[in-house]
């Protein structure tokens, strides 16, 4: 998780210290979402830089998952296994850090709405 550190001059927001990381900025346009999903071998960082985020995440897709919006300025770790969506409310941009082994391959869909998932029962 992001760690604050205050400083007599202002202060900083760490993200990572030595750890293997892809950093990327995410552009998720107003009532668009990401697809429901996990990864086996990350865990993901976010910090909402612009706009405002619906996130839906959990442990099972069978079971109720839990929601927190965030502002910008917001932040959450998304841990390997944990299955996440994200949905903007408005225009947005997050700073996303991976830590661990990142890949394409590593993303498992339970649900998309760009029919971006293969067809299996949950």
């Amino acid at each position: 998780m992001v760690e604050r550190v205050n400083k007599p001059w202002g202060g900083e927001l760490v993200f990572s210290k030595n750890e293997k990381v892809t950093v990327k900025i995410l552009k998720i346009e107003q009532g668009h979402e990401t697809s429901l999903q996990t990864h086996r071998r990350r865990d993901e960082d976010w910090y909402v830089l612009k706009g405002k985020v619906r996130i839906q995440y959990g442990h099972s897709p069978r079971e109720r998952l839990d929601t927190i919006v965030l502002n910008r300025g917001g932040g959450i770790t998304v841990a390997r296994g944990m299955l996440h969506r994200v949905t903007a409310i408005d225009d947005t941009l997050i700073l996303e850090i991976s830590r661990g082994e990142y890949s394409d391959a590593d993303i498992v869909r339970y649900d998309d709405r760009y029919g971006r998932v293969p067809k299996r029962r949950l």
